[in-house]
């Protein structure tokens, strides 16, 4: 459905508001790399009338909606493989048999901002006290949103694909970094949740990385 059309099912609504509030609500549901714009979810053009998603976003972080994770934050969303080989690095012997959140815990006690400034880490974004309360102020255009959704009769959706009709580029922030076979969680090589499973259907699901 497009942007016009849904103004023309709810004739008051503000197109900006709802492209404001409906892409703030949607990466305040789980951490987010800025990603060219080919690689945002194709409603942001349709629906909400955001030409350039990445350009849009790049200007939610300089008003505050947005602020980058600190390197503790940022430990907590990659993957326990990666999290394994950072306490190698940080002298750990019984890595292989610590799970993620005992390796999250020996990396914040041993690792300082010399050793987080020497790893090459994705760089993600989350949601402000700013951007909380602007979504709670516009709840009603969070469920317009909801509501459009479930008429296109997501979570099929568009089959996870961005606006070009392709899947994303999974490296395009992340070059480098080592492939991970987990799932339930965020990836060093820039895997996110399954845009066919979109925060719209308040769906938990989270994809493996396919790279």
């Amino acid at each position: 459905m497009t942007l016009q059309e849904i103004r023309e099912l709810y004739p008051q609504l503000d197109a900006d508001e709802y492209a404001r509030t409906i892409f703030i609500w949607t990466y305040s549901l789980a951490p987010m790399p800025i990603l060219p714009s080919r690689d945002y979810r194709r409603y942001f053009r349709k629906e909400c009338g955001i030409e350039r998603p990445m350009d849009f976003h790049i200007r939610m972080i300089r008003e505050d909606y947005f602020r980058p994770l600190f390197h503790a934050e940022t430990v907590r969303v990659l993957s326990e493989d990666y999290l394994r080989e950072m306490a190698v690095q940080l002298s750990c012997e019984a890595a292989e048999d610590m799970d993620k959140k005992e390796l999250v815990e020996y990396i914040h006690s041993r690792a300082d901002r010399t050793f987080y400034e020497s790893l090459v880490l994705p760089v993600f974004y989350t949601v402000t006290k700013k951007g909380k309360i602007y979504i709670a102020q516009h709840d009603e255009l969070v469920e317009i949103h909801r509501k459009v959704r479930d008429m296109e009769d997501c979570p099929s959706g568009n089959g996870g694909r961005n606006e070009e009709g392709k899947q994303p580029d999974r490296h395009s922030q992340t070059d480098g970094l080592k492939k991970q076979e987990k799932t339930n969680e965020w990836f060093p090589c820039g895997s996110w949740h399954c845009p066919c499973c979109c925060p719209a259907c308040r769906c938990a699901v989270f994809l493996q990385c396919p790279a």
